[in-house]
């Protein structure tokens, strides 16, 4: 093995977010580059990483890059273009893509940033570090490739697990109340329909805690937004009946959204 090459290990499996802070922690260099087991670097992926920071402007602490799809096409879509984001332009842009078909990038950032801003301790997924991040760096988004992604790959994290979305919800459920505790009224500013989208997957993964009274709390105040979606209705319905229905139709939308993805 290569000698630069270190292999760490948890005990047993705390999710991504953890996964990635103990990497961090663990690494020397000072720019840090994600990758998961469906990725695979493009040909000269890390020169253009570094040749991308080599240009940079001081007070730039990220830089978003495209990937492509394993079927060819480009993600995300639509493209990112050479800009700089701070909080305000991240919130935007994100409000403008929550529909795309396609919605994978690659991140490269400082790791001295992780002094403030670390990815959740927990199985919460990084759109609250993501969040966190934007709002105390700037990022620098570009439209050069960098990684491959498998989508036919079967350890995908968006790949149906009816036992694992039950089990993970209380976690879940921690991680969305303290985004929308703390970007909630950013969200609702500037991008109203990441807002929206929250508060229907707070209310689900409420019902598949078994806190069905919450849950109806929060769905209510979805349909109250938006009353024209069929989501937050579908979610009140089904939600009421148990978590594993609610379990069931989250795995047949994931997989309708892998479809189009």
């Amino acid at each position: 093995m290569d000698p630069r090459v270190r292999l760490v290990r948890h005990k047993f499996n705390r999710g991504v977010c953890p996964a990635r802070n103990t990497g961090i922690s663990e690494a020397i260099g000072e720019w840090i580059l994600p990758i998961d087991s469906d990725d695979e670097l493009l040909p000269g992926a890390l020169s253009t990483a570094y040749e991308t920071i080599c240009n940079l402007p001081s007070d730039v602490s990220m830089i978003r890059f495209m990937n492509r799809m394993s079927t060819g096409e480009p993600s995300p879509d639509p493209p990112l273009l050479n800009q700089t984001w701070e909080y305000k332009d991240y919130l935007l842009w994100a409000d403008s893509a929550i529909d795309a078909i396609r919605s994978d990038a690659s991140k490269v950032f400082k790791r001295s940033c992780f002094k403030q801003v670390k990815y959740p301790e927990d199985r919460t997924l990084e759109a609250l570090f993501h969040l966190d991040f934007s709002r105390k760096f700037k990022t620098m988004v570009s439209s050069s490739e960098l990684v491959l992604v498998h989508k036919d790959a079967n350890n995908r994290l968006t790949v149906p697990d009816i036992s694992r979305t039950i089990s993970y919800a209380p976690e879940m459920l921690k991680g969305i109340e303290k985004l929308l505790s703390e970007h909630g009224d950013a969200m609702k500013k500037w991008a109203p329909r990441i807002f929206f989208q929250n508060l229907c997957g707070l209310a689900t993964v409420q019902f598949l805690s078994s806190k069905r009274i919450a849950g109806l709390k929060t769905i209510l105040s979805s349909i109250s937004i938006n009353p024209k979606s069929l989501r937050p209705w579908t979610i009140l319905t089904v939600g009421l009946l148990g978590s594993i229905p609610l379990a069931y139709l989250q795995a047949l939308r994931t997989k309708w959204l892998q479809k189009g993805r």
